[in-house]
């Protein structure tokens, strides 16, 4: 009796272990990599969103901090304050890949905000001066870099969702006609 009661034990365990990368409507944070965050995540948000009129405003939910940025308070000869500024940014980020009611972590907010519409993304108010969103697709190699460290997909094990190409823009003084990419377009010579 006791082989049996142990072996359930076994199995249960295993299909718990299956079944933990399973999360449908988490609200639990994820604890993605920290190394990547330090290496290649906090430098794309410093660079693309630690503004002191976007994401470095204090009444901002999702806040990036950092040197040449919004600082938190202290002095900065502080040599606390840059490793409290990424871990704050840190926090911050890793609290915007929950996804209460949404069936995975690419329903975050954090994947979806700066995403353009059109690729799938949701409305985001921080636009370039034409207008766009940061990421026109899911293609961007800056796009799939937080997709990685969300824990969506590891290079090795899986890939990426399929892309999803922007819209085509029409050229100007041209009616009707849309622009295509310069590698389908007749006689074009892509320069590195």
């Amino acid at each position: 009796m006791s082989n049996v009661i142990a072996w359930l034990g076994v199995v249960g365990l295993l299909l718990a272990a299956a079944c933990a990368n399973e999360v449908v409507g988490s609200t639990e944070p994820p604890l993605p990599d920290r190394a990547m965050f330090e290496e290649t995540i906090y430098p794309l948000l410093m660079r693309d969103c630690g503004f002191s009129e976007c994401h470095g405003a204090p009444q901002r939910f999702f806040q990036v901090f950092g040197p040449g940025r919004s600082r938190l308070e202290g002095h900065p000869s502080d040599p606390d304050l840059a490793p409290r500024e990424r871990q704050r940014t840190y926090d911050r980020a890793r609290s915007m890949l929950v996804f209460p009611g949404g069936d995975s972590v690419l329903e975050s907010a954090l994947l979806t905000k700066p995403l353009e519409r059109s690729a799938g993304g949701a409305s985001h108010g921080g636009a370039d001066r034409f207008g766009r969103n940061l990421f026109q697709s899911t293609s961007d190699p800056r796009y799939l870099e937080l997709l990685r460290w969300a824990g969506y997909f590891s290079p090795a094990a899986a890939s990426p969702p399929a892309p999803v190409a922007p819209p085509l823009v029409p050229v100007a003084g041209a009616p009707g006609v849309t622009q295509q990419p310069l590698a389908e377009q007749p006689d074009a010579e892509i320069k590195p």
